[in-house]
Formats: structure tokens, sequence, C-alpha cells
């Protein structure tokens, strides 16, 4: 019997009920009801509703340890969802999941592990990148003290991302905090980049930032970049494949706070390089610009103010100089010559 969301009464069960033991009699009293032929219980518990959920999905994120032990022996390993797992924050299910895999280092798909929330794993062989993925903290200690040999952190995904990676683009402060704190001789930060893009921690942090309504929150990628930055001040010297620093970036979208955290940390690695440095231009369109072009272009004239404000030339004459004659894009074109061409007043 299913509804017209192709979900089973074993789906209501796992769904209604308020406890594990609870779940777990449910369960068994769905069991009583079924002709006895394992045949039979393991094609009714593999069966996924609309939103491709199987009964052991649904107990594994409920944290239901005992309806986990239950089911989980007759799932097929092709629906074994190790990001369910992962989400469940509980090592003892996270075990069943791994005992339940014979090959457990196996290739994944293509399709990468932080495309799609609802990947069903094949493999477990990037439970690091997952871990830092849902910022699980606990789960990831218990990964790399109990799991994982230390050089799994410089694995790279589909995508080209490490574990520190994932956790950055994801904003996942803790993962970050706890892989920097205990792991740094495993870790190799100032080399680490994506596969395609050649983005570091910074970029990451700039391109993923969030702007959150309650500005008094603390924002996770700012913390982020704070650590950072704090022992690896020379990643914002660094340019991605693109040519884009991580300043560059952040005044594309308007992140003030990052902006200026960058330029500070650009001034600090390289105090005698910095209108160098902010002369570099993006690869990344045929007009490609400066830092100073990305915040005019796209309207942000605080961020533009702060730069400009603080460029060490001493008067007004050096200021212009420099605005007019040394600060262009590929097109020759200036900061006033953006504005007036967005229209930017």
């Amino acid at each position: 019997a299913v509804s017209r969301l192709n979900a089973t009464p074993l789906h209501f069960a796992c769904f209604s009920s308020q406890k594990d033991g609870e779940c777990l009699k449910m369960i068994n009293l769905l069991f009583d009801g079924l002709i006895p032929s394992r045949t039979l219980y393991v094609l009714y518990v593999n069966i996924k509703n609309s939103d491709g959920r199987t009964a052991l999905t649904i107990v594994t994120k409920r944290d239901f340890l005992k309806c986990v032990i239950r089911l989980i022996e007759l799932t097929d390993v092709s629906n074994l969802s190790i990001e369910s797992a992962i989400e469940s924050k509980n090592p003892k299910i996270l075990d069943k999941y791994l005992e339940k895999y014979k090959d457990s280092q196996q290739e994944l798909g293509d399709s990468g592990i932080h495309q799609s929330d609802n990947v069903n794993q094949k493999s477990c062989l990037y439970l690091l990148h997952l871990a830092c993925k849902y910022n699980n903290e606990v789960l990831l200690t218990y990964i790399c003290e109990r799991k994982e040999k230390p050089d799994q952190l410089s694995v790279k995904d589909n995508n080209g991302y490490t574990p520190i990676l994932v956790a950055a683009k994801y904003g996942n402060d803790k993962c970050i905090k706890y892989l920097v704190e205990q792991h740094k001789p495993n870790l190799n930060i100032e080399k680490e980049k994506t596969e395609n893009k050649k983005q570091n921690i910074l970029h990451l942090c700039a391109e993923n930032y969030k702007i959150l309504q309650n500005e008094l929150l603390p924002n996770a990628h700012i913390k982020i970049c704070e650590l950072i930055i704090k022992e690896y001040k020379r990643l914002s010297l660094d340019f991605d494949y693109n040519g884009n620093s991580p300043l560059h970036i952040a005044c594309k979208y308007g992140h003030k706070t990052l902006s200026e955290m960058f330029l500070n940390a650009m001034i600090e690695a390289e105090p005698d390089s910095l209108e160098y440095l902010l002369k570099q231009n993006s690869k990344s369109n045929t007009m490609g610009g400066t830092a100073l072009h990305e915040a005019t272009m796209n309207g942000h004239t605080d961020i533009l103010k702060s730069i400009i404000k603080t460029i060490k030339l001493s008067t007004v004459k050096e200021i212009k100089k420099f605005l007019d004659y040394k600060c262009k894009n590929n097109d020759g074109q200036t900061l006033l010559h953006m504005a007036c061409a967005k229209g930017k007043w």
C-alpha cells in the first residue's frame, strides 16, 4: 500500500513516531503483518517515496539507532546514504553504515559530493568531505581519530575539493577551526586550491559569503577568514585561474567587511606592493579590471571609498594620477569610464 507520494505505512511510521522505541514497535508490527519472506522484507524496506527517501534514511536523520539497526540489514547497499549518516551526528549510526559496506574505498559517481543534497553514496571514501559539508565537528573528530589516516585530509573529491575547502565553501567554521588546531601538520593550507578555478580558502569564503539579515549575528565566512588570515596573510595575495584575488571577489559582491579584511592582510603581507597589487587585472572577462573596477561596476561605493582611503598616497594629485593613469582595465578604461558607462552616480 502506497500513498500518492509513494510512501508506504513504513514511511509514515518512521516519520510520525516520537521516539526510537515507539518507532521500532511500529516497524515490528508492520513486519509481523507481512508474509515471512526476506525477499519481500527487502523489497518493502527499499521502497523510496517521492522525495527519494527510504525508511532507513528517515530514521537515520531522526537519530533512531534501534530502528537503524533493524532496517539496515534489509537495505540494499545502493540505497545507503552516507550523507544521512553524517547528518545524524551519531558515531554509532555511522559505524552501522560502515559495517554494511564491504568495499569502502570505491570511487563516487561523477556528481561530486556537494552538488546534490540527496546523493546516495556508493562508497565512504569522502567521509571527511561530508563531515565538513555538514559542519559536523563531532563526526569529523571521530573519523579523524578512529577511521581515517591523516593523509586523507589532502584527498580531493570529484570537484577538486579537499575537506577543508568543502568546509570553507559552506562556511563551516567549526570544522576548519578543528582541522587547523588539531591537524595543521597534515594540511597544506597555503597550497590548498580547487581543481578547476584554482581558488584558495579566502576565494571560496568571498564567493559563498551570505549577508545575514541580522547583522549582529557572527558570520561564519568572516570567522573563517579571520582564523586563516591570522597565520596565512599571503593567501590574500593569491590569484585564481581567472586572475581574481580574494579582494576582487569581495568587491564584486559588495562584501565590505571581507574587502577591508583582505586589503589589510595584503598591506601586512606586502606593504610596499599595494599599489602594484591593486593594479592587477582580472581575466574573468574581456574587459577584466582591478578590484576597484569590480566595486565601481557593481555600484559598491562604500567599498570604493574604503579602498581609496587606505591607499598610501599622500596628496590629491597622487591619488588622481593613480586613478586616471595607473588603475585601468584591459580595455584601458579608468574607474570614471566604468562609472559613467554603468550609470553609477
